[in-house]
């Protein structure tokens, strides 16, 4: 929850950003424009760094939820085989 509110305030922020580049230009003001140049490195070192905590949570948890499923009741050893059924081939075949 909170990295979703971060990516929301971090997509405000560039909205914000995105207004004083265009001011900047209008402006003709070297020195803003320099400041904004900047701020949006810094933005986007920070959307990178949401981003990737944003996969490793997701991973984490994918590899916690098969752990689990592992753990309980024999887990994957407890469904039932898959079948392919390719064009009347057996799956024997396919070896």
């Amino acid at each position: 929850m909170a990295g979703l509110l971060l990516q929301l305030a971090l997509g405000y922020r560039l909205s914000y950003w995105n207004r004083n580049v265009f001011d900047g230009f209008g402006h003709r003001n070297g020195p803003a424009l320099r400041m904004q140049a900047l701020i949006f490195v810094l933005l986007m070192g920070i959307s990178i760094v949401l981003a990737t905590l944003a996969v490793w949570a997701r991973m984490t948890i994918q590899r916690q939820s098969r752990a689990t499923w592992e753990m309980s009741a024999g887990g994957w050893a407890q469904l039932p085989p898959v079948v392919a059924s390719h064009q009347g081939q057996t799956p024997e075949s396919f070896w």
